[in-house]
Parts: C-alpha cells; structure tokens; sequence
C-alpha cells in the first residue's frame, strides 16, 4: 500500500527522532562507558522524556544494539573501501585485517561497542528485529573474509590445508582483535618492559597473520598489498 504524504512525513519524523536518541547514547557511551549508561541520561542528551526513549526502545540493550550497528555498518562499509584492492586473497585477507584496525582506531567508541555487546551473545531463534540486523551484520563481515580465504585456495595464495573458510575467518578476527587491544591499551606496559610500541606489535601481527595463511612462498611476499 502506497503511504500518503502525511505518513510519510510521520515516518520521516519517527526516524529522525530514532537517531537522535542514537546519537544522544553514542554521546553517553562515550562521556560514561557503555557499562554506566542509563535511559536517563540518554533521555536528558536527547531532549526528550524517558517513556518516549521507551516507545522506541523497549529495553536498553536494543537501543545500545543499535549503536553496535552502526559500529558494524561503518565496518561494513570499511571493508567495502577494501574488497577490490588486494590482487590475490592472501592480499585480501591481510587487508581486511588492516581495514578493521583502521576503522578502531579512527572509530574507537564503535570499537568498544562492537567488542563488548557482541559478547552478550545473540540467540537468532528468539532475536528481535534490532538483534537480528546485527547478527545478520556480523555474518555478513564474517563472510566477507571468508571469501577472500575461498578466493585465496582457489588462487594458490593461501595453503590449502587452512581448513574451513569461515572458522579461518574468525581467526583472522580473533588475531586482528587482539593486535587491536594490546598494541592500543597496552601502550606503556610494551614501552616499559619490553622496549616495545603499538606500531611493532601491529607490523609484526599482521606479518605472522600473512605468513600463517600463505601458502609457499606467498607469505614471502610484501607484507601487506597496502
């Protein structure tokens, strides 16, 4: 049924009101952490009363869901800026990796948000609407490096015996999340005791990262396609 042009711009009016309370919870987030960010004061950021933050946002966790996903459509379109330009999938792969740690360290707030919602876990059977958008975000950003390693066995970049694509694409994830944390949090803690800066323990993750995919001589290569 075609909308008429008052409920167009009702809808239009939902939705602008809708990203206001998202920006007002990405300004809490930020100013509190996510774990002390309360519908009050995301209410009192957003210039609008409590119960209307409830209209649109039933549970707290479904408005701080929507903040993961724009984290991950930001993600999304991070990789997007990516997929073309390595020539082999081992290229691919290591750039993805790159992709994602240039996208937490320019958006370390979505960083945060993606790393510890995603820890609640999302039971796709009983999901709402919000929680199914960001399971099905965090599938596709999986798939997406998993083509690449598909694409990488075919081409003889990557070893053949790197096993499933998907499960090697989360470990591609797990490294690249990793090398995230310690070389961002872990600043002095390198500087103090091992000599050691952010920069050395992300050249020399994401080399290792290459090298364990390569197959032959493809991990002797240049150590990103960057």
């Amino acid at each position: 049924m075609r909308k008429t042009p008052k409920r167009a711009r009702s809808d239009e009016q939902k939705e602008r009101r809708r990203q206001t309370i998202v920006d007002a919870a990405e300004k809490v987030i930020a100013r509190v952490g996510l774990n002390n960010a309360h519908f009050g004061e995301v209410a009192k950021q957003a210039k609008l009363s409590r119960p209307l933050i409830y209209v649109y946002f039933p549970k707290q966790e479904d408005l701080f869901h929507a903040v993961c996903e724009r984290a991950l459509v930001g993600l999304e379109e991070a990789f997007a800026s990516v997929a073309d330009k390595g020539r082999t999938g081992l290229d691919r792969v290591v750039e993805l990796a790159h992709a994602y740690y240039d996208f937490a360290v320019s958006r370390p707030l979505y960083f945060t948000v993606i790393s510890e919602l995603q820890t609640y876990g999302i039971d796709p059977s009983h999901a709402n609407e919000i929680e199914r958008s960001v399971f099905d975000l965090s599938k596709r950003l999986v798939g997406v490096v998993a083509l690449a390693v598909t694409q990488g066995k075919k081409d003889g970049s990557v070893r053949s015996d790197i096993g499933d694509p998907v499960l090697a694409a989360m470990s591609v994830w797990s490294v690249t999340h990793g090398i995230i944390q310690i070389s961002s949090t872990k600043q002095k803690m390198l500087k103090a005791e091992f000599t050691l800066d952010g920069k050395d323990v992300v050249d020399h993750g994401f080399a290792l990262l290459r090298s364990a995919f390569a197959a032959g001589d493809a991990g002797k290569k240049k150590k990103s396609s960057r």
